[in-house]
C-alpha cells in the first residue's frame, strides 16, 4: 500500500516536450491543468525525493509546487503542477540562472558534474 497515490496519466494527455534540463519530462493535461511529468533514472529516487521535499515544504508553510507521484506508459516519475501565471506576466526563473548572476564563474550551460552546487553557493 502506498501513503501517497501513483497518479496514471493516460497516453493522449501528452502534450509537449520540455526541453530544458538533463532529464526526459513533457507536459502532460490532467484536470485542466499542465503538469510536467519527470521521469526517474532507475534507482535513484528522484521521483520520491521531489514528492518529499514538496510535502516537506508545504508542512513548514512554504510556497512550493504540488508534486505528485506518477506513471505514464509503464515509465516511473513525478508530476508537478504548472505555477506559472503568463497572463500575469509571471516567468520563471531557473536557479542556474539566478546561481549564475551571483556566483563567479558558474557556468549555467553545464548540464553534469556543477562543482559550483554547494551548499554554500545555493
Amino acid at each position: 500500500m502506498h501513503l501517497y497515490p501513483i497518479v496514471k496519466i493516460p497516453l493522449e494527455a501528452r502534450e509537449d516536450t520540455e526541453q530544458l534540463g538533463s532529464k526526459p519530462k513533457f507536459w502532460v493535461l490532467r484536470d485542466g491543468q499542465r503538469w510536467l511529468f519527470k521521469e526517474a533514472r532507475s534507482n535513484t529516487g528522484e521521483d520520491w525525493a521531489e514528492k518529499a521535499a514538496a510535502e516537506i515544504a508545504y508542512t513548514l508553510g512554504i510556497n512550493a509546487a504540488t508534486v505528485e507521484l506518477a506513471e505514464y506508459g509503464g515509465r516511473i516519475g513525478c508530476i508537478s503542477c504548472n505555477f506559472i501565471d503568463v497572463d500575469a506576466g509571471e516567468a520563471l526563473v531557473h536557479g542556474n540562472e539566478i546561481m549564475a548572476w551571483k556566483v563567479t564563474g558558474y557556468d549555467k550551460a553545464k548540464i553534469f558534474r556543477q562543482a559550483d552546487h554547494t551548499l554554500e553557493n545555493i
